[in-house]
């Protein structure tokens, strides 16, 4: 148990709290994750060949405190379209060093199946973490189709946009999105608010206040793209989990399309411990 006079630092960059208790100074301090936070998980994707299954090479590709960690994967809306294990691939040949989901061909592209990739633990590590990926949207944007996120889920099976109970965010290959809480629609981006036809760095930072799903808690997530903050979302509530989902909604049209993901990384705040109270007299 730490001392009176020890302080746990769960962030770094210059928000503190003082409160006085018989005399003492207490001071929180909160950190910058992506300068000092501690890596959990880091997926690269860097693979020696083209495979179809998520876990190859997981020991080389992956570090962090968590790793190696495998995936779970999922195939939706296959209406008159045969699961195709094509839709998952790493080392693909047209996406070397990515996630590739997505069809190959006419025939997987309509109408199609939505794929789904999950990382097969709840990274509950911490109460304040940073999610982040790069994303290559679409290779053929005008064909449409929903590429994004699902995190902070608690159900253990690979989700979408609104599916389990967690929080889902996309964009579409127009550049606008939209945000799920649950299965519910939270926000709605306009058009050109992301680059469908660049890698866009995307950065989900989540500060909660515990993993029971109380309904009189609070989380906030900080959604930035490219380095720019694009909206903080104030949840009035705490998650149960924190299972994350890659996914791509594909487009209901004849044209093949692939959405890409890589550099999956979790990072949470710094377990160091400093001394930063001082006696004072009341």
């Amino acid at each position: 148990m730490l001392s009176r006079s020890e302080r746990r630092i769960d962030k770094f960059s210059y928000t503190s709290t003082r409160s006085w208790v018989n005399g003492e100074t207490s001071i929180e301090v909160w950190a910058d994750l992506s300068q000092y936070g501690n890596t959990v998980f880091l997926d690269t994707f860097n693979v020696s060949t083209v495979s179809t299954n998520l876990d190859f090479e997981i020991s080389q590709r992956q570090s962090g405190s968590a790793a190696p960690l495998g995936y779970a994967n999922l195939a939706v809306n296959l209406v008159g379209n045969p699961y195709d294990p094509k839709w998952f691939q790493v080392g693909a040949v047209d996406a070397g060093g990515w996630l590739r989901l997505g069809g190959e061909g006419i025939a997987n592209a309509f109408p199609g199946g939505s794929p789904s990739a999950m990382v097969k633990h709840s990274f509950i590590e911490s109460k304040h973490f940073q999610i982040d990926y790069d994303i290559l949207g679409y290779t053929m944007p005008e064909a449409g189709g929903w590429a994004g996120v699902k995190i902070l889920d608690s159900t253990g099976t690979p989700q979408f946009l609104n599916g389990g109970d967690g929080f889902g965010f996309m964009f579409s290959g127009s550049g606008n999105g939209l945000a799920f809480d649950g299965q519910t629609q939270n926000y709605s981006f306009p058009d050109g608010t992301f680059d469908p036809t660049a890698t866009n760095h995307i950065s989900l930072e989540v500060v909660t206040g515990g993993w029971d799903g109380s309904k009189s808690g609070k989380t906030t997530i900080s959604l930035r793209a490219n380095g720019k903050l694009i909206r903080t979302f104030t949840l009035k509530h705490n998650y149960k989990g924190n299972y994350i989902s890659m996914y791509y909604a594909l487009p209901s049209v004849g044209n093949p399309n692939v959405c890409t993901f890589d550099n999956l990384k979790v990072t949470i705040a710094p377990s160091a411990y400093a001394n930063l109270a001082a006696r004072q007299r009341v």
